[in-house]
């Protein structure tokens, strides 16, 4: 897999929007904007399959089970910084320069007051109607699974 890099194409970045077909575009859209504004951000995830999802859920990193998150739906994407001397979730870099940016179709668990707070997490706000609506699909076929 490709490394993250501070420059307008990150391969890494592109690999995980893309990993799975269907990926919500606006979402994808925004994102690449913000990448060519601010290249030192970066996603950690975008679309989860079943496994890994799964392994979120028991590692108690995600309070969803596969077909419950945005991430399942290609509707949400986690994202950092790389920048010297900050956090990879640097506070005060996300609200003067990532706040003012979230568009009114995303909710960012980052903002203040959030109901599930994650600094890294965006998603498409009406993922759930969409999904309802088989305007979005899952990024993958449910499989039987047998949990360890």
């Amino acid at each position: 897999m490709a490394k993250h890099q501070n420059k307008n194409d990150c391969d890494a970045c592109l690999d995980l929007i893309v990993k799975y077909p269907g990926f919500h575009q606006n979402l994808k859209a925004w994102f690449l904007m913000m990448r060519g504004k601010f290249p030192v951000l970066h996603c950690s995830e975008a679309g989860r399959g079943q496994a890994r999802q799964i392994l979120m859920y028991q590692e108690k990193k995600s309070r969803a089970r596969f077909g419950e998150s945005a991430h399942s739906w290609g509707c949400a994407i986690d994202v950092f910084i790389m920048a010297p001397g900050l956090d990879l979730y640097d506070r005060a870099w996300f609200e003067k320069h990532f706040a003012p940016e979230v568009p009114d179709f995303l909710e960012w668990y980052g903002a203040p007051g959030s109901k599930f707070y994650e600094r890294a997490h965006v998603q498409v706000r009406n993922w759930k109607m969409l999904a309802a609506t088989g305007e979005v699909k899952l990024v993958e076929t449910p499989k039987e699974i047998k949990l360890a």
